[in-house]
């Protein structure tokens, strides 16, 4: 059964463009990653200093194995300078609905 995973990030303003081309580079690769189904990143409407992603793996297992890889990789200054925090709390189960 496929897992849904929610990531709430929240960043300074003017944040959310270099994020968002930031993903469009490092995508392609999460999404060729073992058990990557789906990621999708959005803005929210009513604030656009927060982005939402959703991604949906095959195994928490695939997910956290893909997580570990991403974690080890370089983080740009820049990127981090315009972050105020991600919470990563939202595990889903698919209800197949």
């Amino acid at each position: 059964m496929s897992i849904g995973v929610i990531v709430d990030i929240n960043l300074k303003p003017g944040g959310a463009a270099l994020w968002t081309a930031t993903s469009e580079e490092r995508f392609p690769t999460a999404r060729s990653w073992k058990g990557c189904e789906q990621i999708y990143l959005g803005v929210d409407q009513n604030d656009p200093n927060h982005l939402i992603m959703f991604q949906k793996w095959t195994t928490k297992e695939d997910y956290a194995n893909y997580r570990d890889w991403a974690d080890a990789q370089p983080r740009s200054d820049e990127m981090l300078a315009f972050l105020v925090d991600i919470t990563e709390t939202t595990y889903l189960d698919d209800t197949k609905v």
